[in-house]
């Protein structure tokens, strides 16, 4: 089942990147800070930024910023309330600000080495335009995604993880709005932190002309606690 699993992520990302042929491509290089501290048992805060760059690092496309809060109603189901600021360049003519406010459910179910977790989010998206400081749009999506992890070794420091994560707008006569397939190796530098280095093929199918990104990502994780789970009453 495990080797299934990974071999449909595999096929899943060559079969993107073939699709991708008509749609104007271009590279990106992407450098990800994620991190979810504990405050005690029940609560964690979550701090996440990207700095996408295009042609892999030579110009600006994107930066994120996404803090949140988490609740755990279950050690496996957590659901966070956040907000986000994007600053997004995507070319000459599409240049624009973007605030946010996003809600998510996230489900995670453990088989042996293999880890797989849903998330379901809504986004509120607040976008001001560059080229006008009243050019403006409030726009609203459904973003779902299907992510595995799988322990390579024993002791449980490298692993393999992966996602498909489909983008569904409320707002646009185009409903299917973007599309990320990722894959990546990972490894645990010990506890509370650890490092993945990936490929995210990208599809925009929203914008005139349509895009497909070759991302390549490194991502860090810092998780370590502010308030541990056993200091709680």
């Amino acid at each position: 089942m495990k080797k299934h699993c990974f071999l449909f992520y595999l096929f899943l990302t060559f079969f993107c990147t073939l699709y991708a042929q008509p749609f104007t491509t271009q590279s990106l290089g992407c450098l990800m800070h994620i991190g979810t501290h504990q405050l005690g048992k029940r609560f964690a805060f979550h701090n996440e930024v990207q700095w996408r760059r295009n042609d892999i690092y030579v110009k600006h496309w994107q930066l994120l910023y996404n803090p949140g809060f988490h609740y755990y109603p279950h050690k496996d189901v957590k659901i966070g309330l956040g907000v986000g600021y994007f600053d997004t360049e995507l070319d000459e003519n599409l240049k624009f600000w973007e605030y946010q406010l996003w809600e998510h459910i996230v489900v995670k179910q453990k088989v042996g080495k293999l880890t797989i977790i849903h998330r379901y989010r809504f986004e509120h998206r607040y976008l001001q335009f560059k080229d006008s400081k009243t050019h403006t749009l409030y726009l609203s999506r459904f973003r779902t995604q299907l992510k595995f992890v799988l322990t390579l070794v024993s002791e449980g420091k490298l692993y393999c993880t992966g996602y498909e994560e489909l983008f569904i707008s409320f707002a646009q006569s185009n409903s299917w709005e973007q599309n990320l397939a990722y894959l990546a190796l990972g490894y645990s530098l010990n506890t509370h932190n650890k490092i993945e280095i990936g490929y995210l093929p990208h599809h925009v199918f929203i914008t005139k002309p349509q895009y497909f990104y070759h991302t390549f990502q490194i991502a860090y994780f810092w998780n370590i606690p502010i308030r541990k789970p056993k200091e709680e009453n």
